[in-house]
């Protein structure tokens, strides 16, 4: 069996793992390989390191290009856990210390980050404010979705559903602390706050309420108007009268849940002038 000498030439290309084997239909030399050059070939023949380079550049090239591909995974990865370390530290000390006290150094100190990153991953504190807004509402709409069981039928969805954005709006009375009076001295921001929160949260209820028989019957302007005071409810009830007029938590959580009754009972009963037969009213 002739070997493969330095030089000779190979212009085979891989045609199975490497570096098992060519194109046996190209040549070496000027001499097409025999039946038993093939056998070896294909089952651990040797090359010379300048055979091997031309047969595994595909494969060299391949292997190259994963450490770049894993370097731009990792940088995402490490970008996504700086935004989320700055997002978290900005909640907790714009909450304790307020907006405009807060500077974005102590925010990048808290976080363990460079101060820069506020500037280029959000342009400055107002963004990273609103990249707060949009993290606290994806994290409680994902929890509304996933934590919260579905009842069995509309009177409790809406009694639980209420009781949820009650307890949300306590929960959040820190933080609301802090966008309310931004968006009263802002009047840009108000809008925007209302676009990636109420109005998401009012999707994410309505969402669950066509569910329902009763409610799949509803116009959607109807439908709509039923999700938003139910966050309506939640926010006056879980945040202004016990936060901002002081009254007795437990007492306005009772409220709201009598309200929550009153709201659901024209959607499960009838009201009697609908229900009833026309023909009563003439008798009468």
């Amino acid at each position: 069996m002739r070997e493969v000498q330095v030089g000779d030439n190979i212009s085979g290309r891989l045609v199975s793992e490497l570096p098992d084997g060519f194109n046996f239909n190209d040549r070496v030399g000027n001499h097409h390989l025999s039946s038993s050059e093939r056998t070896a070939l294909g089952t651990g023949f040797t090359f010379d390191v300048s055979v091997l380079q031309r047969v595994n550049l595909k494969d060299r090239l391949r292997k190259q290009r994963m450490p770049a591909v894993k370097q731009v995974q990792e940088r995402k990865r490490n970008r996504f856990a700086r935004e989320r370390a700055l997002i978290l530290a900005a909640g907790r000390l714009f909450a304790s210390r307020g907006y405009d006290a807060t500077t974005t150094r102590e925010i990048a100190a808290c976080a363990g980050c460079a101060e820069g990153l506020i500037h280029r991953y959000f342009s400055g504190k107002e963004g990273l404010l609103l990249a707060l807004i949009r993290f606290r509402v994806s994290e409680e709409v994902g929890d509304l979705s996933e934590k919260l069981q579905r009842a069995s039928n509309v009177e409790d969805e809406i009694l639980q559903l209420v009781t949820w954005e009650v307890d949300r709006m306590w929960e959040d009375r820190d933080f609301l602390r802090v966008i309310i009076p931004r968006a009263i001295l802002d009047p840009t921001l108000g809008p925007v706050v209302s676009r990636i929160g109420p109005a998401l949260h009012a999707q994410a209820i309505a969402k669950r309420l066509r569910k329902y028989h009763e409610c799949r019957t509803l116009p959607d302007e109807e439908l709509e108007a039923l999700a938003n005071f139910i966050g309506v409810i939640g926010f006056m009830f879980g945040f202004m009268r016990p936060v901002v007029l002081g009254r007795d938590r437990i007492r306005t959580k009772k409220m709201a849940t009598t309200i929550a009754k009153l709201l659901t009972r024209n959607l499960s009963h009838p009201s009697e002038s609908q229900s009833e037969d026309p023909r009563h009213f003439n008798a009468a």
